[in-house]
């Protein structure tokens, strides 16, 4: 049996691809399906989109992904492949350690490739390695102490606010969405920090996020009446397709006489690019706060190393492997 991987993620592709593959995933998946049933599996987090599969052996492996690369040709500009059970084998304990991810050492990914992992749909020898990967990925936190780090993209965001705005009171942020950032940010609010949860579609998970941080809660049809007061907006929804629009925002932006800071945390984005080009409207994506995760990064390298170290030492263990520094598993094969 031949494990491999096709995987796109913020290293290999821009913003723009990633969400245009990530609204393809659905189709990814049901071909590769009809091509060998019960044979891969596809993980979509908010920022990768990546295929696991089983083949007889490494030619089939390799005419699968050509036809998969033939019928989605952004797959072949933009993906890495991994080939065989041990170097895919650490990708997913890299990946469940948070090595891989933007935010490096992130707590939010395990959580995520838990609930993937544990599906009843995957085949069963791509469920077991994840379940090894998984299992060994917590001791791998708890020894380097990332599992002890705090931080995550919401103290990025309200870091970088803070920076940038200096008001005698408060700051009003409202947060568009009631997923898995919006609990990021409810349960990490700073004093200082006002926030209001507006629900595109989960009225009630609006009203527990604005309870839990004692803050305040709004529709979308309200948002160009509350922008007018807020200092920040944060877009991280689920929806395939534009929330906002320039012509959204426009109009309330020629009534607050000061800047408005955006931050659209989703994959695809929720906030139409061309909103950031509106005089008075300063928009991020994950691609622009890239710098400053990195220096995030930078300063708990200390612990992502040690992990780094760790991953190497599991696949000792494993496989035998000789520790190598820089992590060569990204055999891109197009």
């Amino acid at each position: 049996m031949f494990f491999y991987l096709i995987g796109v993620d913020h290293k290999s592709s821009p913003l723009s691809a990633r969400e245009h593959i990530y609204r393809e995933s659905k189709a990814i998946a049901g071909f590769c399906e009809s091509a060998g049933p019960r044979q891969s599996a596809l993980l979509a987090t908010c920022n990768r989109i990546e295929l696991y599969g089983i083949a007889d052996d490494r030619d089939e492996a390799f005419t699968r992904a050509e036809k998969l690369f033939n019928t989605f040709p952004d797959l072949r500009r933009y993906a890495h492949v991994v080939h065989g059970k041990r170097d895919v084998f650490r990708h997913a304990l890299r990946l469940a350690a948070g090595l891989e991810s933007q935010f490096q050492g992130e707590k939010e990914i395990l959580s995520q490739l838990e609930n993937w992992a544990f599906k009843a749909d995957l085949p069963f020898t791509i469920s077991r390695l994840w379940h090894e990967a998984l299992a060994l990925s917590k001791d791998i936190r708890i020894r380097s102490r990332l599992d002890q780090d705090m931080d995550n993209i919401s103290t990025i965001v309200f870091n970088d606010i803070s920076s940038r705005i200096k008001p005698k009171g408060g700051l009003r942020l409202i947060v568009v969405g009631t997923g898995k950032i919006a609990e990021l940010i409810a349960n990490c609010r700073p004093v200082n920090i006002g926030l209001t949860f507006v629900a595109r579609k989960n009225f009630e998970k609006a009203k527990r996020l604005a309870g839990r941080s004692d803050g305040e809660v709004a529709l979308l049809k309200d948002l160009p009446q509350i922008i007018l007061k807020a200092d920040a907006l944060v877009c991280a929804t689920s929806s395939p397709h534009f929330v906002l629009k320039r012509e959204d925002l426009s109009g309330a932006i020629k009534k607050r006489g000061r800047p408005l800071y955006i931050y659209d945390l989703a994959v695809p984005r929720d906030i139409e690019p061309e909103a950031g080009n509106i005089e008075g409207i300063l928009l991020q994506d994950l691609d622009s706060l890239n710098s400053v995760i990195l220096e995030n990064n930078g300063r708990r390298r200390d612990r992502i190393d040690m992990a780094s170290y760790l991953v190497e030492e599991a696949m000792r263990i494993h496989y035998g492997d000789v520790y190598d520094k820089e992590y060569q598993g990204r055999n891109a094969i197009k």
